[in-house]
C-alpha cells in the first residue's frame, strides 16, 4: 500500500486500541443508560405523586377557560399576555 509495507504487528495493535476504545465507550454508554433510567424513575414517581395530590381531569383542564370545550365546541387559547381577560382579543380559536 505506496510502497509501505504494513506489518501483522501494526495492524494487531489498531485493532486492540480500537477495541480497547469500543468497550471504554460501551461501559461509558451503560453508565449513561443506567443514570437516564434512574432520572426517568424519578420523574414518574415524582408524577404520581403529583397525580394523587391532584389529579387532572377534563375540569381542572377546563376550569379557568371562560368557554371550556363542550359549552360551545371551541377551545380557546390565550397568548400569556393576554390571559383570556377583558374580550376575545388576543384568543385562538380552535
Amino acid at each position: 500500500l505506496n510502497g509501505k509495507l504494513i506489518r501483522v504487528e501494526h495492524v494487531n495493535a489498531a485493532l486492540n486500541s480500537q477495541k480497547e476504545w469500543y468497550e471504554r465507550e460501551k461501559e461509558e454508554m451503560a453508565k449513561r443508560v443506567k443514570q437516564l433510567e434512574g432520572n426517568c424513575e424519578e420523574l414518574r414517581n415524582a408524577l404520581e405523586v403529583s397525580q394523587k395530590s391532584r389529579p387532572v381531569t377534563a375540569e381542572t383542564c377546563a376550569g379557568s377557560n371562560r368557554d371550556p370545550v363542550g359549552t360551545s365546541g371551541e377551545i380557546l387559547v390565550y397568548d400569556s399576555e393576554d390571559e383570556g381577560g377583558g374580550n376575545d382579543r388576543g384568543g385562538y380559536h380552535f
